[in-house]
């Protein structure tokens, strides 16, 4: 059975050309820092038990390069406590945020993410409310009574294919690709959701810091009547490096060709 750390693969892709490169699999740590109810597994991150009011939090250990842009894939499932319902939930939200190393908003309809400063979403409610949206903070954190940046309605037909069980067998695929200015949603490799974004302006403020880094993690929640676990894995992320970044990895590869001679 493949470890968690083994379905992770990370990749810091430079500016310049695909050729260049360097994927790093980790093969033995955790990545992750876990907050509230999540926990790792064998095959992925379970965020949510199958239990009522739960909220937990996976957030990467190490700030991620997020400024010149990024492609990041992951599948998302629900293993159902009422097979025969399509109430599931509460849902799920990808952040990118640069305010604390393990934040975790409210738990229900809050997704986890309520509150949260300084940071831009993907949200995926699946509750009674069911729809993808694009959010950003504002002055009071994150808040689902302000407008999104961009919001869909999410069919019976893509909430089915979230289902799946605690193997991570079945289940959709979301991918989140941003470029600065623009951040794209794809489920199951279609585009579905597409908004304006540009994270060193996020209400006048920069969510990343000097070196284009910030905070990358997931949230989950249940409610009271909506309580499934929720689960993330095979995970696949590409990273644009700073200028500087690449500068630094050029300058290893070279000293490393220096000591072999």
């Amino acid at each position: 059975m493949k470890t968690l750390a083994s379905l992770i693969a990370i990749s810091l892709i430079s500016a310049t050309s695909l050729a260049d490169t360097i994927t790093t699999t980790a093969a033995s740590t955790n990545p992750f820092n876990f907050v509230g109810s999540a926990s790792g597994s064998a095959t992925g991150v379970t965020l949510t038990p199958n239990a009522p009011l739960q909220s937990g939090g996976a957030w990467f250990r190490d700030k991620q390069a997020v400024r010149n842009g990024f492609n990041i894939s992951y599948d998302y499932l629900v293993d159902l406590s009422n097979p025969s319902s399509l109430a599931t939930g509460e849902g799920l939200a990808f952040v990118i945020q640069n305010t604390a190393a393990t934040p975790l908003g409210g738990p229900a309809m809050g997704v986890g993410v309520t509150g949260l400063r300084d940071a831009v979403t993907v949200v995926l409610r699946t509750g009674t409310n069911r729809v993808l949206e694009i959010r950003k903070s504002g002055p009071n954190g994150i808040s689902f009574a302000e407008p999104a940046l961009a919001s869909r309605a999410v069919t019976n037909d893509e909430i089915r294919q979230l289902f799946g069980d605690a193997a991570l067998q079945g289940g959709a695929r979301i991918g989140i690709s941003y470029t600065p200015g623009t951040m794209n949603v794809s489920l199951n490799g279609r585009n579905v959701l597409s908004a304006a974004v540009d994270l060193t302006n996020i209400n006048g403020r920069s969510i990343v810091d000097s070196n284009g880094a910030a905070f990358v993690g997931w949230t989950a929640a249940t409610s009271q009547f909506r309580a499934d676990q929720q689960s993330i894995g095979n995970f696949a992320f590409n990273f644009v490096p700073t200028p500087g970044a690449v500068a630094l990895m050029g300058l290893g590869g070279l000293a490393a060709a220096r000591r072999r001679r």
